[in-house]
């Protein structure tokens, strides 16, 4: 059974194998130790609403006018809160935080969460994300998980292999891929931006040498990626040589992203593709596991998480889900294709 446990200063529950602490003066998930090893460190989880502008972003109106990512400080957020323990019950525990991220011109972000944490260690995270001020086009709106640098071995069932955005989608193709984190920052953009994001992602895992991690489940639209960097390290640099990757993982959750466009020479990204700063609520299901048969994570059904014992003698840890082959294409833009792809609707 999960318990949840306290004093002044911190919330934590145990659940399983897994210790995982908030600190009530800040509202932040601070950590999360399975079997003693660190999955989460530093700031945790918090809200990540910026990226490192791209060469048609620089060029683009939401950049270019008075109110814009830079003036609002969308790079820069200071933010407060606090956490406490909501319920308990014998199968369950649920913590509540609420932060407020406050930019430059009265601007920023209300954030409110929900975990409900199970008895195995997993965790159901619902987040609900509030602007307020008048705000330009956002970069994003999602959370950063910031993981030790040993996570290194990044998987996911999704569009891939080469980066994927709202409006760059039929470049890729569904199926299960794997890079190291390292490998992700794209390093033929001369100058340092906003790179490596896959669309439509449906399940990805952290893993380490061991094949320790963690598996990331949304509940809804995603695109995923994860780098040694920050966006602020990345839109600081004129140059690649100019990186100093940190001593961390930081994963990037995103319920939505603004398109990339064409602004360097064309039009900037088309009506469907912009991100207005408004009220949005997203959530993920965040387990730790093996490397080991990691697919069937998202074959679990939660409320009451059990495994999904349906038999399914085609799929295996090493192959996609039969309905996806990995070196078949479906067009996400098709809804039928992607019913047929095991996507979500």
């Amino acid at each position: 059974r999960s318990r949840g446990l306290g004093d002044v200063y911190k919330s934590q529950v145990l659940a399983g194998s897994c210790r995982i602490i908030w600190d009530k003066t800040t509202g932040m998930l601070s950590g999360w130790e399975t079997d003693d090893r660190p999955l989460l460190t530093g700031d945790g989880l918090r809200l990540n609403v910026f990226r490192a502008p791209t060469d048609n972003d620089a060029h683009s109106p939401y950049m270019q006018q008075p109110i814009n990512w830079l003036s609002c400080g969308l790079d820069a957020l200071e933010d407060s809160g606090s956490a406490w323990l909501d319920a308990q019950d014998a199968e369950t525990v649920t913590i509540r935080s609420t932060r407020r991220y406050i930019g430059k011109r009265d601007c920023g972000f209300d954030h409110d969460c929900r975990y409900r944490v199970f008895a195995d260690g997993t965790v159901e995270l619902t987040n609900t994300v509030r602007p307020f001020g008048e705000l330009p086009l956002l970069p994003r709106i999602g959370v950063m998980l910031t993981m030790p640098s040993a996570f290194e071995r990044f998987c996911w069932y999704g569009l891939g292999d080469m980066e994927t955005y709202p409006d760059r989608r039929s470049c890729g193709r569904i199926g299960c891929w794997e890079s190291s984190v390292t490998d992700l920052l794209d390093t033929t953009y001369e100058k340092p931006q906003e790179c490596g994001s896959h669309e439509a992602v449906q399940l990805l895992g952290l893993f380490d040498v061991d094949d320790h991690g963690l598996s990331v489940i949304p509940l809804g639209n995603c695109a995923a990626t994860a780098q040694h960097y920050t966006p602020q390290q990345l839109a600081r640099a004129a140059h690649l040589c100019e990186l100093r990757p940190d001593d961390a993982t930081y994963v990037y959750l995103d319920a939505a992203q603004i398109g990339l466009g064409n602004r360097s020479c064309g039009p900037e990204p088309l009506p469907p593709y912009r991100l207005k700063p408004e009220e949005r609520t997203f959530a993920f299901v965040l387990r730790p596991t093996g490397r080991a048969g990691w697919l069937d994570t998202r074959r679990l059904r939660y409320g009451n998480p059990q495994p999904d014992t349906t038999p399914n003698t085609q799929q295996t840890a090493a192959s996609a889900p039969e309905t996806a082959p990995a070196d078949s294409y479906v067009d996400p833009s098709d809804p039928d294709a992607r019913r047929k792809a095991g996507f979500q609707a």
